[in-house]
């Protein structure tokens, strides 16, 4: 019993290291520019730090108490209709995330899934694939102003790290399908009115 209890716990010991290997034993930061490290963490002093975030947060916060009072939900959402792309579409992005998924598990960087563009590509292929409510409505107008970070990737790569076989090529296919194909194409045919809001709205 005593023997048993000690190969199952090596072997759970033995999961979780596997485990952490792929989520972050790959990321090794001092080895690749730009990818932060030591000499990165060393380059604002820590007074600079706090007085940054202090003053970010202040005005992050004084933001959205301003959207709140002027921001308001749908009150229906737009009609349903049929469209040819919308499932070629979904199938695409789909296989694309699924590929970020594989090459971050094989170069042991899961953990940079919690990047911003890859939940942008996630909700997008939830809302593709949802119906319409008033609830996939808000969420798509929001995410009206989350996409401006995947144009930042475009126009400043940081690309250095993508050393396996066709990892460059779907950073660049990932980055074009969420910010120049699927949300144009969703505020299309879920009709521009219901999607875009005034500027009195935010």
């Amino acid at each position: 019993q005593g023997s048993n209890s000690h190969n199952r716990i090596y072997r759970d010991i033995r999961h979780m290291a596997t485990f952490f290997e792929a989520l972050y034993g790959g990321i090794r930061p001092d080895d690749v520019p730009g990818h932060g490290g030591a000499r990165c963490a060393a380059y604002l002093s820590n007074e600079t730090k706090i007085a940054e975030t202090c003053l970010t947060t202040v005005m992050m916060a004084v933001c959205l108490v301003y959207a709140l009072k002027r921001a308001s939900l749908p009150s229906q959402p737009p009609p349903e209709g049929d469209h040819f792309w919308k499932g070629p579409l979904l199938a695409l992005l789909s296989a694309v995330f699924g590929l970020q998924v594989g090459y971050k598990i094989s170069s042991g960087q899961l953990l940079y899934m919690l990047n911003p563009c890859h939940f942008i590509t996630l909700v997008e292929i939830c809302l593709l694939a949802s119906k319409r409510s008033v609830f996939t409505l808000s969420v798509l107008r929001m995410l009206v102003h989350y996409v401006y970070g995947a144009l930042i990737a475009m126009v400043f790569p940081e690309t250095g790290g993508r050393v396996l076989f066709g990892e460059l090529g779907e950073y660049w296919m990932q980055h074009i399908l969420i910010f120049i194909i699927v949300p144009p194409y969703l505020i299309y045919i879920w009709g521009e009115l219901f999607v875009v809001k005034g500027s009195h709205d935010h």
